[in-house]
């Protein structure tokens, strides 16, 4: 009979079926949850067109204009072909983005690592929080944006929205629903018919609740978070929230270790666009995972990622200002 502290008896809480690799059970479910909570916490993610790449750290792709039905008038008409324009876009990679957390290396650190979520938590936090406010402000460029192609119209900019004008909340949602209508109308008008994404905050998310006609009846103000209160759709827009969009709008975004993504925002309302306004790039090996450090006497979870946005049809992208 084996004494209860004897090496036949230990094992740890990584193993996998109480043997082999003490990391085994940690490798296998911390990377896939770990992109569930990314996901999660993405608001604008899997909306816009994505392109995985290998072995170059820039895509480009072509536009092609449009062409209209014509009629042969006369019998034995030459019928010539009508020239479509073409150009190319191309959007390249950002530097490689990270997020870390290391703890020495003890079995009760090591211990706490496997089962501890909160590491998952904050990778996947700090990871979407960068992601969301690259697509923001890659938006709000595409929407000040001409188009590479010059038979096509480029970005919506509509200005003058003063919400301060209204004096009560119920009068700044009239204003806020009239600015979602034009800029739904504006996008229409540009042949775009594919869904509408009104990306908005929590503040003005309380303005039209208090706007009566676009009040889901069965709610009434009683709502608790997000759109719960509001009609599923604005005037044939999605509304998206995000506390990104509500620390993004507002201020002159700078990031000195990636500036092609600033954007002065400072007198930005909100953005709406469709699922073409923006291109995204993924490098293939992004990665996720557990490694060990002897030199520091450390475990390390680190999560990188290479990515890149760019404009991609400045039409489908309006940006409303004060």
């Amino acid at each position: 009979m084996a004494y209860p502290d004897s090496p036949s008896n230990i094992t740890l809480p990584g193993q996998k079926n109480l043997a082999g690799d003490p990391e085994q059970f940690f490798k296998d479910h911390f990377v896939p949850e770990l992109r569930i909570q990314y996901r999660s916490k993405c608001t604008l993610d899997g909306i816009f067109r994505k392109e995985p790449i290998t072995g170059s750290n820039s895509h480009t792709d072509s536009s092609m204009g449009r062409t209209e039905m014509d009629y042969q008038t006369a019998r034995g008409q030459y019928l010539q072909s009508k020239v479509i324009e073409q150009a190319e876009t191309t959007v390249t990679l950002d530097p490689l983005e990270y997020s870390k957390v290391a703890v020495d290396r003890t079995d009760l650190k090591k211990t706490q690592l496997l089962v501890e979520p909160r590491f998952k938590e904050e990778l996947s936090a700090s990871m979407a929080k960068g992601t969301e406010n690259k697509r923001i402000c890659e938006i709000v460029k595409t929407a000040r944006s001409a188009h590479d192609l010059t038979s096509e119209a480029g970005g919506s900019i509509m200005a003058g929205l003063d919400l301060a004008a209204a004096t009560t909340i119920a009068g700044k949602g009239e204003l806020l629903y009239d600015a979602i209508s034009a800029g739904v109308q504006a996008i229409r008008e540009k042949d775009i018919t594919d869904m509408i994404y009104t990306l908005l905050t929590e503040e003005h998310i309380r303005y039209l609740r208090k706007y009566d006609p676009i009040l889901n009846k069965d709610y009434g103000d009683g709502a608790s978070v997000h759109t719960e209160g509001l009609r599923s759709g604005i005037v044939g827009t999605h509304i998206l929230v995000s506390n990104h969009a509500n620390a993004l709008y507002g201020t002159n975004v700078t990031n000195p270790k990636c500036p092609k993504h600033d954007v002065d925002m400072t007198d930005t309302i909100f953005a709406m666009f469709t699922k073409d306004a923006i291109l995204e790039l993924e490098l293939q090996d992004n990665f996720e995972e557990l490694i060990e450090d002897p030199d520091r006497n450390e475990h390390r979870i680190q999560v990188t990622a290479v990515r890149g946005y760019g404009k991609w049809d400045p039409r489908c992208a309006l940006e409303v200002t004060r």
